[in-house]
């Protein structure tokens, strides 16, 4: 169910910029907790999300009309294959063109609920993510500093 709901959002927050772009999804280490229970890696969720979070065709092609139809960009060889299966206008396709654009980083409060998707056009590069190592005496750091 995260996992439906997280594609449907991822959807309606990328349909303009689909393509190649690289969607950065953060959730919470709470949420990716109960994802890995229910038999998901990170690469799974990000397969999932994938073949998940598709779209009408037509609906980009109307937002983007001055971009022109997916088929023809499969045809100038600007955009793959998958695009263009058929001409048919509701015909399912992906918000990004591979599964290893989807970004899914563990950060926030591990005891809050929260999702967050963050969407960008690319053009100045992708996010990036570097995990960080806490101190081992950080609970302790954080009483000092809150005693001060």
């Amino acid at each position: 169910d995260i996992l439906d709901r997280l594609a449907a959002r991822l959807v309606d927050l990328n349909v303009y910029t689909a393509g190649n772009r690289r969607p950065q999804i953060l959730i919470s280490p709470c949420i990716a907790e109960v994802i890995a229970k229910g038999g998901f890696s990170k690469q799974g969720m990000k397969q999932y999300l994938w073949e998940h979070a598709v779209f009408p065709a037509q609906r980009y092609e109307r937002l983007r009309h001055h971009v022109g139809f997916l088929c023809d960009s499969v045809k100038e060889g600007t955009w793959p294959k998958r695009y263009c299966r058929s001409t048919d206008p509701d015909r399912p396709v992906p918000v990004v063109w591979s599964a290893d654009h989807l970004m899914i980083t563990v950060s926030g409060d591990p005891g809050r609920d929260n999702c967050f998707i963050c969407s960008q056009n690319g053009n100045i590069g992708y996010p990036t993510s570097k995990q960080i190592e806490l101190p081992a005496n950080w609970k302790q750091l954080l009483q000092e500093a809150r005693e001060s």
